[in-house]
């Protein structure tokens, strides 16, 4: 079982545009995490989902948005 969700969206050139916890969903069974900080462009940005469960074994997903 899933115990926590990270994501982290970086520009193109690797800075941080913002790292936060997600949150579950009872009524959705899905993680969810909403972007609050402003992004000029998001053209060449990562996003990085990191999720850890219980043992503490760490799974992680990159995708860059084009």
């Amino acid at each position: 079982t899933v115990e926590e969700v990270t994501v982290t969206i970086q520009n193109p050139d690797g800075t941080e545009v913002e790292h936060g916890n997600a949150t579950y969903s009872e009524l959705t069974g899905k993680w969810e995490f909403t972007a609050k900080a402003n992004n000029a462009s998001l053209d060449g940005d990562k996003i990085i989902v990191t999720a850890t469960d219980m043992p503490g074994n760490i799974g992680l997903q990159e995708k860059t948005i084009v």
